[in-house]
């Protein structure tokens, strides 16, 4: 299976599943809120998918990453999620706590209670309704890389998130590697993963009509996506974006760097 194939029938079987499983969430109760958690995670997961491509079909360079790191975001809640039946209300106070705290400091050094109060009041009350709802005591800190973590899914915090963070806060050097080498098969691998494995998790998470065609057909394009790792494919892929940068961005190879 080529590489447009394999995009096409994974983006198919994440859009699929997602139908399924909207019709499935249970109306209440704390199975509802794990199941809403991931239904949200995973729409995220497409939606932002089908910017990416967007994007790439117009040779957009720069601004896939930014939005891959964030699709990255989304999986890594639905593996946690799928781990630890517990970590969709911590994750949700968590940020909630977050928020106050930024809030709270912004108005202390900030002076800037007069557009805060209101926003502050707001997350106070969600936190307050949190803890009551699900009868949390603690304050939970799930940051990005405890979340991968949790999720089995350090390696890839590592190898990609890393690598796309760079990107995404503009430092020196995500912006040479933008410039100067070619990242469309690495973007693409991560790009496809993360897709068919949602795909695949959902079926844990929420109930679903067929939960084994899912979790059956997501296993086997991550196998497909294994196989091209092993032949190549995506390396090469690198080095016909490096080739097309050089020619549309014109680079002089001889500017000095840092």
């Amino acid at each position: 299976m080529n590489i447009d194939d394999l995009t096409d029938q994974t983006m198919s079987l994440l859009s699929d599943a997602l139908e399924d499983a909207h019709e499935k969430i249970q109306p209440s109760g704390l199975a509802c809120y794990t199941q809403i958690f991931s239904y949200r995670h995973a729409r995220n997961v497409l939606n932002l998918a089908e910017d990416f491509l967007i994007l790439e079909s117009e040779l957009r360079f720069y601004s896939p990453s930014i939005v891959l790191r964030a699709m990255l975001e989304s999986f890594f809640s639905i593996a946690a999620a799928a781990q630890n039946p517990n970590f969709p209300q911590e994750k949700t106070l968590s940020e909630t706590l977050s928020a106050v705290n930024s809030i709270e400091k912004w108005i202390k050094h900030g002076g800037l209670s007069d557009e805060l109060d209101e926003a502050l009041a707001q997350y106070q009350g969600l936190e307050q309704r949190l803890r009551d709802h699900f009868n949390m005591t603690g304050n939970p800190d799930w940051s990005v890389r405890r979340t991968a973590e949790e999720g089995k899914l350090l390696s890839e915090y590592i190898r990609a998130y890393f690598m796309l963070s760079l990107a995404t806060h503009s430092t020196i050097s995500g912006l040479i590697t933008h410039e100067r080498q070619g990242t469309f098969g690495f973007r693409r691998q991560n790009f496809l993963m993360v897709v068919a494995a949602t795909a695949g998790y959902l079926p844990r998470l929420v109930p679903m009509t067929d939960s084994s065609r899912y979790s059956d057909q997501g296993a086997k394009l991550l196998k497909c996506i294994c196989d091209h790792v092993e032949k190549g494919t995506f390396t090469e892929l690198n080095d016909a974006e490096e080739d097309l940068k050089a020619e549309l961005f014109l680079v002089d190879e001889s500017d000095g760097e840092p």
